[in-house]
């Protein structure tokens, strides 16, 4: 008899301290339900992570409904900006206005109060007991809520984070079908909010944080309702643009070429970070960084013309020859009328072709032979650039440079009817 008592005290104590905890999901309901957040939070915090109820999906479900609302009460305060007239914070407030949407969210309550002076302030309380106070003028003074940034402190300032993985845990847990399809309604909630967030701290220039939020609204659509959205997924990758044209104004390169590697982490399909990077080593006259980063542009778009032309003028200042006019040949097979690429790829033979002809007349009258070797062998390189500037020449008719180089050429070479050709184009192009 005695055992069977302390087994039935046993037994009680246990169900006292399941139902204990099940009164806590009530607990946050309720408090919840009475927007007293303070009370409602803790009362899902103990629920969550007690083991009677750590697994039930309603507990869950009023965490993260909780967490939304104490989202919501943070944006009703930060959004009171001093100086402010208490219509135009009603107005503001439209899209908590739960009840009349759009339309400005009056306060709960209203009193004056009067100052030692005989003026009245007011005191004005709106949803989640945010308090907000006018002067006698009617512009905002003060603002508090109840909890003093507590949560946002807590929950690392990432409030939506933390109710979507309470959310996933309701879903997850599987056992309150009521609450389970409340949650993923939710989800969209979150995305949406993600959304807006990103959408205002693009407004003030807050380009980082903005496309971080339009990515977690685009996951989040991809994650959960299969969902493509392009409008976050282009304004993710067009904030960290912006972001880089802000630099840019500041010349603060370190920070544009961070830019360029979120870009390209984040995006690895867009270009355009590539070669944002490659301009930057450009500038800098660093052309073994920039061939890099060209030649990984050049895996990713294989029509550019101006790809393969950069290259071409990087391997060209690196002494490269080979590799410059494969790039420069690659240019003007993508873009038959790219001018600068058939000069470019024209002067590396004229160079090649001068500096042995230098060499040449710089031997000694008794060798002869090696004279005429060197003479031969710049000749030929003359031959190949001849074919690249007349080329030059037909795509802009009056380049004095162009011409002028020709003429050289075929003076060199002896071609006495070229010379007079060109000579003529020389004094047409100079008498206009």
């Amino acid at each position: 008899m005695k055992k069977f008592f302390v087994f039935l005290i046993a037994s009680m104590i246990l169900t006292t301290s399941a139902l204990a905890q099940k009164v806590e999901i009530q607990n946050a309901s309720n408090y919840s339900r009475n927007n007293d957040l303070v009370r409602a939070i803790e009362s899902a915090e103990k629920a969550t992570t007690n083991p009677e109820t750590s697994k039930d999906s309603k507990a869950w479900y009023l965490k993260g409904t909780i967490l939304l609302k104490l989202d919501d009460m943070y944006s009703i305060y930060n959004t009171a900006k001093v100086g402010i007239t208490q219509a135009e914070y009603n107005r503001e407030l439209a899209p908590y206005n739960a009840e009349a949407p759009n339309t400005p969210l009056k306060p709960n309550s209203s009193k004056k109060i009067k100052q030692d002076d005989g003026s009245k302030i007011t005191q004005a309380t709106y949803q989640y007991d945010v308090v907000v106070v006018f002067d006698p003028n009617g512009k905002l003074i003060e603002v508090s809520e109840p909890t003093n940034g507590k949560y946002l402190k807590e929950y690392n300032n990432d409030l939506l984070a933390v109710a979507l993985d309470a959310f996933e845990k309701c879903i997850q847990n599987n056992n309150d079908e009521e609450s389970v399809m409340n949650a993923k309604i939710n989800l969209s909630v979150i995305a949406q909010r993600y959304f807006n967030l990103a959408v205002n701290q693009y407004q003030i220039k807050n380009y980082l944080d903005a496309s971080a939020n339009f990515e977690n609204a685009f996951e989040m659509k991809k994650t959960y309702f299969n969902q493509f959205d392009s409008i976050s997924y282009d304004f993710a990758n067009n904030s960290i643009k912006m972001m880089m044209q802000e630099n840019l104004a500041k010349r603060d390169t370190a920070a544009y070429l961070n830019c360029c590697s979120l870009g390209n982490q984040k995006f690895p399909e867009d270009v355009y970070y590539v070669i944002s990077e490659a301009n930057i080593w450009l500038a800098k006259n660093e052309p073994e960084k920039t061939i890099a980063t060209l030649e990984k542009a050049m895996t990713m778009v294989t029509d550019n013309p101006t790809i393969f032309y950069a290259i071409g003028v990087n391997y060209a200042s690196l002494g490269n020859v080979d590799k410059a006019v494969d790039a420069y040949e690659k240019a003007i097979e993508i873009d038959p009328k790219f001018f600068d690429a058939y000069y470019n790829l024209a002067a590396i033979y004229v160079n090649t072709g001068n500096d042995i002809y230098t060499e040449a007349h710089n031997l000694p009258i008794s060798e002869n032979e090696k004279f005429e070797e060197l003479k031969k062998k710049s000749e030929e390189y003359y031959q190949l650039a001849i074919p690249y500037l007349e080329n030059a020449q037909e795509l802009d008719k009056d380049d004095i440079n162009v011409l002028r180089t020709l003429r050289d050429i075929y003076v060199r070479l002896q071609k006495m009817d070229d010379v007079k050709r060109i000579n003529d184009l020389i004094k047409a192009a100079t008498e206009e």
